[in-house]
């Protein structure tokens, strides 16, 4: 494990010198790329801070949990970060997915086993048929912390991502709700649903923002804070300009029933001449997933770029060298950052949080981002016509080769 407590000592000392602002951009970018976002802070260093600072309570919510099983690594930092707080007397609580345990159940194990440390298991598929997709953490229920990030070695060092720090009192007393709402139904079958909270301003860097906290699925939430209504509604009133960046983007749930709310809502704002541009991961060029892009990139005023992260210089890492960011934006003035890609499962099914800002200079800055990602090395505009192999299926190819070779 790496050392923490000189890692976390180093970090205090440069974050001590500047305030916080209350509502924080926190990124990751793959090592060995041009991704970095210099003024944007690093999620793993965010995490460190946050929690090495807690002095009553960490609540986590995660997807699934997966250190590096073979070095040391930025996971473990965080990991052993969580291991400090309990050991000064922070009541940690862990919620996680069921059905990924499986997959990732070493560290859990190791965690529940700890003083001070409480694990639950979620099973949402008896609830509403999906899972515990959310990844957000709290920190003495006076800030929180949601995004793309899982607690993964690949998450925090080789994929693409993008979260944010805030601490107004309703966006955190949102999270907080559905936290305890999902902590209850992890161990009985109904809870009353939590309130919707307003929207309040906060400080963005030298400006203010209008911030609203937001969930699903739609019927563990109140109707004001479902996300799905407020996605559609913006694009809907769109005039100019509508950016997206997703890890994936279906019209086919996992059930196979076609669904096409967003779909039928980006083609519709394209049509009505608002230049639409939709970031996917290169994972979409698989076989089932490609022609819903190309369609899409069909459609009249709406075009949409793969991403296309190269390997790392250690060689092929499964489930890595992605980009698995989640946001809007609308008009240069409207912004959601959650935790759904786009398809019926995010918002109907599973558990997935985030916050909507309106504020032109919290929409600038990530307008700049996506800008940058479209316009860089990295992306490829996709073509109706072309057949793409995705990159697991390129790796699969060669390692057959290079077997047939030998």
């Amino acid at each position: 494990m790496i050392n923490v407590l000189a890692a976390l000592a180093a970090l205090s000392s440069g974050l001590a010198r500047a305030e916080s602002p209350m509502l924080q951009l926190v990124e990751t970018w793959p090592v060995e790329t041009t991704l970095d976002q210099p003024d944007i802070a690093d999620a793993h260093e965010v995490w460190l801070e946050m929690i090495g600072g807690a002095k009553k309570s960490v609540d986590v919510a995660q997807f699934y949990i997966s250190p590096n099983p073979d070095a040391a690594d930025r996971a473990d930092l965080v990991l052993e970060a969580i291991y400090g707080a309990a050991a000064r007397g922070v009541k940690v609580r862990i919620l996680a997915d069921a059905k990924f345990q499986k997959t990732y159940p070493d560290d859990l194990k190791r965690l529940g086993e700890a003083e001070n440390i409480e694990v639950r298991l979620y099973d949402m598929k008896p609830l509403t048929g999906g899972v515990m997709h959310a990844k957000y953490f709290l920190v003495d229920g006076e800030q929180g912390y949601l995004g793309s990030q899982n607690l993964d070695w690949r998450s925090l060092e080789h994929i693409h991502e993008l979260g944010v720090r805030f601490a107004g009192f309703e966006a955190v007393s949102g999270l907080r709700a559905v936290f305890e709402q999902d902590w209850a139904l992890a161990v009985q079958s109904k809870v009353p649903r939590p309130s919707a909270r307003g929207p309040e301003v906060m400080k963005w860097r030298d400006s203010e923002a209008q911030v609203r906290f937001v969930a699903s699925p739609k019927d563990l939430v109140a109707e004001e804070a479902w996300d799905l209504p407020h996605l559609l509604q913006a694009i809907a009133g769109a005039k100019s300009s509508i950016r997206v960046q997703l890890l994936s983007y279906a019209v086919v749930g996992y059930d196979k029933s076609e669904w096409h709310d967003l779909d039928d809502a980006l083609r519709a704002a394209g049509a009505r001449g608002v230049t639409v541009q939709l970031l996917v991961s290169n994972w979409q060029k698989s076989p089932s997933k490609q022609q819903v892009v190309k369609d899409l990139t069909a459609a009249e005023g709406v075009e949409v770029r793969f991403v296309n992260i190269p390997d790392h210089s250690s060689g092929w890492q499964d489930f890595s060298r992605t980009i698995h960011s989640k946001y809007l934006v609308v008009d240069g003035r409207w912004s959601w950052v959650g935790t759904s890609n786009w398809s019926k499962d995010y918002f109907y099914g599973s558990r997935n949080v985030g916050l909507i800002v309106e504020s032109p200079e919290f929409a600038a800055r990530l307008d700049k981002l996506h800008g940058d990602i479209w316009n860089g090395e990295y992306a490829e505009v996709v073509d109706p016509k072309q057949t793409y192999t995705a990159p697991y299926q390129d790796h699969k190819a060669q390692v057959e080769a290079a077997q047939k070779a030998q």
